[in-house]
């Protein structure tokens, strides 16, 4: 009896931990969030795709995304980040951990995490340096154009860039771990299905001309609705199944031995 007893939750177990591996692909790619903590040995291809210019290099190293601006950067616009290979659809919110490595006084560079809109519609949020008669450090949302600014002194912290509805607001986390709003700004152009960009770039009147090396981290994304989202290898179905093939035969051997 006891016997039929432990076949019967046995078999209860295998079942359960099948249907959650048969279902791993919707639980962990579908579930409304992506992650990206860039600790693995190389980029996620799979989500990013690297763009480059004026010299900048990109690099996954020591457990981060790293954007090198070197002082030799030509006088047009330049820099150099990734782009999301999914797009979002709908609302969603994202943000994402940041480190000014080296970073010089009045260098112009902009660090920033933003919608991959068509120029001129922008959607960023931003730690600037200043240059270009620009003389304080500040947080920034350039929604077409730069409209709220917060000074600030922090060589990290975490951008915020929230979408509800065709309202975009641009956060910053505080020293006391606060969101605080820089700008927000209601136009229907933000309604439009959009990939996203993490990145340092500049450009004239603010450059400064000098080498920099800025750092992302722990970036994260909330969506409503995505697309081009590649999904969880179908390894995880053949594991669900083949548990259910492999693990009941071994099931009723061991009933019948005992």
């Amino acid at each position: 009896m006891k016997s039929r007893m432990h076949y019967k939750m046995a078999l209860v177990v295998l079942f359960i931990l099948a249907i959650c591996l048969l279902s791993a692909p919707a639980l962990l790619a579908y579930t409304g969030t992506i992650t990206d903590d860039f600790n693995g040995p190389s980029l996620n291809t799979a989500l990013w795709t690297v763009g480059t210019s004026g010299g900048a290099s990109v690099a996954q190293t020591s457990g981060q995304l790293q954007v090198n601006i070197p002082s030799s950067a030509p006088p047009v616009a330049f820099g150099g980040g990734v782009t999301s290979n999914f797009i979002l659809v709908g609302d969603f919110d994202m943000r994402v951990d940041f480190s000014l490595l080296t970073w010089p006084a009045n260098n112009g560079i902009r660090t920033s995490i933003g919608g991959a809109s068509p120029v001129p519609v922008y959607e960023e949020v931003s730690r600037v340096g200043a240059g270009g008669g620009q003389s304080t450090e500040q947080y920034v949302t350039n929604f077409f154009t730069i409209i709220g600014a917060k000074y600030t002194s922090d060589l990290s912290g975490t951008l915020r860039l929230l979408r509800t509805g065709n309202l975009l607001t641009g956060f910053y986390l505080d020293s006391s771990d606060n969101w605080v709003t820089i700008a927000g700004l209601v136009n229907n152009s933000f309604l439009a299905d959009i990939p996203i960009f993490i990145a340092a770039h500049s450009a004239p009147p603010f450059w400064g001309g000098q080498a920099a090396l800025v750092a992302f981290d722990n970036f994260q994304v909330q969506y409503t609705g995505v697309e081009n989202l590649v999904p969880i290898p179908s390894t995880y179905l053949l594991l669900g199944s083949g548990l259910i093939g492999i693990g009941l035969p071994w099931l009723r051997r061991r009933i019948k031995k005992s």
